[in-house]
């Protein structure tokens, strides 16, 4: 059993299969024991209603009469949707969709939303599937292949289940794309309100007959400029972080969730000795994992070893680490409260000065522009006893920022918050102290950055400094360093220099000291094997080992792979 079971049921989207569904139970296990919260019975309405409203949507009558904007663009599409999270059947927000407390939804939420933003030829089918298939006839869908996220775009479509094969399945609405891997979209009649969600478009199934994402219809006609403020373009910037020690025993592991199913947690153990990398074996934690993302790994109950967090649609969870040396483990789980989706970007690190990883992140929408103020919420946990306290907001000004690193760059201890803004990149110095949280102004690292499409934030010229390694946007063939030549309480770099190519076909990136001996090394994916880079460098001399040393195969059965922003 998973530390916390979540059975979340993914309504099928579809005019003719009415609410004939019984009911159910999502059942949240927080160690102390099943708590059900209860679904509704649904009711069926007369088949003249559903004559009438059938009728209504094959004229193309607009149910709802949205008021449309003036230009549409794949950013207002995003925001038209993001804007409508929390409107449910209870409280009578869906009511502008269409007839949402007779029929499912998600088809009417979809379309309302594009017709909203301004996009002028629209589906009129509440069938969940035929929206694919009105793709087809318009040259709009996207298919995804199989084992790949395919092409999402912000203010797509996205259709679970083969066009036009029946009904039972579900649609939403793209809202960002993410550095990781994933993809946040926006839902109607999820659970019967509107629901943002962050999802592995890989392995992520929703409706009635729990199926796969088969693609992405694009709205026709639409712009992609002002870009959408939600992740960076098309050439995401990804972030290696580094991979962690989860039995204890000093070395780092590889942990990740199956790919396949996206239920089950795996490990394998490092094995290595200084110099001559190696892997152990691989062992299955448990299930059930599905349904949780966001997933962090850091120490927040402060005994030494690292843990597990992630968040469940609104909620944010902690599995304690209960590992031995050769004996991974974790716990039961501990909610950490509800509310979480009013915050994107989550990283975990220090910034209260109280020697605990607290939660960073980024308001997500409200009366503030979306990731313009940053929230603090506190670690207030005892060894064993995981706990937060109240948010904090901090600081405000952040919206042209977007992407976040978090490393003590300027030497002084605390652990700084790096970011990314068009073609800078910048440093906010951490200067918390005592449980009070506070930053610098931004101090500009300089410009050029948008050549660069993945970052490693790790010590490659051997002076205990953390330099900015990364590989080009285009293509990822060569590698670039970018020296730290910071001292405590003055950021500063030095000059970007080559260090080698070859780099093209490989990807996944993540960085950890897998040799112990004390160098972090570059740990990547390259076809279908997992490989490490040994890291020599010395004395300002950037020395990378290749070719890397195979870790087996087989590792394209992991996705995502669960890594710390900190060591």
């Amino acid at each position: 059993m998973p530390p916390i079971w979540f059975v979340a049921v993914a309504p099928p989207c579809s005019n003719l299969e009415r609410r004939l569904r019984p009911s159910y139970s999502i059942h949240i296990n927080e160690g102390n024991g099943m708590t059900p919260i209860r679904g509704k019975r649904y009711r069926v309405l007369g088949m003249a209603t559903l004559v009438l409203v059938l009728l209504a949507s094959a004229a193309g009558a607009v149910v709802g009469g949205a008021q449309a904007y003036a230009a549409p663009t794949r950013g207002a599409i995003a925001e038209t949707a993001n804007a409508e999270v929390g409107n449910s059947e209870a409280n009578g927000g869906c009511l502008k969709y269409g007839p949402c407390r007779s029929y499912e939804w998600c088809a009417m939420f979809s379309q309302w939303v594009w017709r909203t933003a301004g996009v002028a030829d629209v589906p009129t089918t509440w069938v969940a599937t035929e929206v694919g298939r009105w793709g087809i006839a318009r040259g709009l869908f996207k298919r995804r292949p199989a084992g790949s996220p395919g092409d999402p775009l912000p203010g797509d479509i996205v259709v679970y289940g083969e066009p036009g094969s029946s009904t039972g399945g579900h649609v939403s609405v793209v809202y960002s794309v993410n550095a990781d891997g994933t993809i946040t979209t926006i839902d109607g009649n999820w659970n019967e309100r509107v629901a943002r969600r962050v999802i592995n478009p890989v392995t992520a199934k929703a409706g009635g007959r729990n199926v796969l994402i088969s693609g992405y219809v694009s709205p026709p006609g639409v712009t992609s400029e002002p870009p959408p403020p939600v992740e960076e373009p098309a050439a995401t910037v990804r972030v290696a972080r580094h991979v962690p020690d989860v039995d204890g025993d000093g070395r780092p592991d590889v942990l990740g969730v199956d790919a396949a199913s996206g239920d089950a947690l795996w490990v394998t153990l490092n094995s290595s000795v200084p110099g001559s990398p190696s892997r152990g074996g691989t062992f299955h934690l448990s299930n059930g994992w599905g349904t949780v993302h966001t997933h962090m790994m850091a120490d927040w109950d402060t005994d030494g070893r690292v843990d597990l967090i992630a968040r469940h649609d609104d909620n944010l969870a902690v599995w304690l680490n209960t590992s031995t040396p050769g004996r991974p483990s974790f716990g039961s789980g501990t909610v950490l409260g509800s509310g979480w989706g009013t915050l994107d970007k989550l990283m975990a690190m220090d910034l209260t000065g109280d020697g605990k990883v607290d939660i960073v992140g980024w308001n997500s929408g409200g009366a503030a522009a979306r990731h313009d103020q940053l929230f603090v919420i506190p670690n207030t946990s005892t060894p064993g006893m995981p706990s937060r306290g109240n948010s904090i907001r901090l600081s405000e000004g952040w919206r042209t920022v977007r992407t976040f690193m978090a490393v003590d760059y300027d030497g002084d201890g605390k652990v700084d918050i790096l970011g990314r803004a068009g073609d800078y990149l910048t440093v906010w110095r951490n200067t918390s102290t005592n449980g009070q949280p506070s930053h610098s102004g931004p101090i500009n690292l300089g410009t050029g950055w948008n050549a660069i499409g993945t970052l490693m934030l790790m010590d490659v010229t051997g002076d205990g400094k953390p330099d900015i390694a990364g590989y080009g946007r285009i293509g990822g063939n060569d590698m670039w360093v970018t020296p730290n030549t910071s001292t405590p309480g003055n950021p500063s770099r030095g000059n970007s220099y080559f260090v080698s190519n070859g780099w093209g076909t490989v990807h996944t990136y993540m960085i950890g000291d897998w040799d112990v001996d004390g160098k972090t090394d570059i740990i990547a994916r390259h076809a279908d094997n997992l490989a490490t880079w040994r890291n020599t460098s010395t004395n300002g001399q950037t020395i990378i080992n290749a070719p890397g040393t195979v870790l087996g195969t087989g590792w394209g059965a992991i996705s995502p792979y669960l890594t710390q922003h900190q060591p």
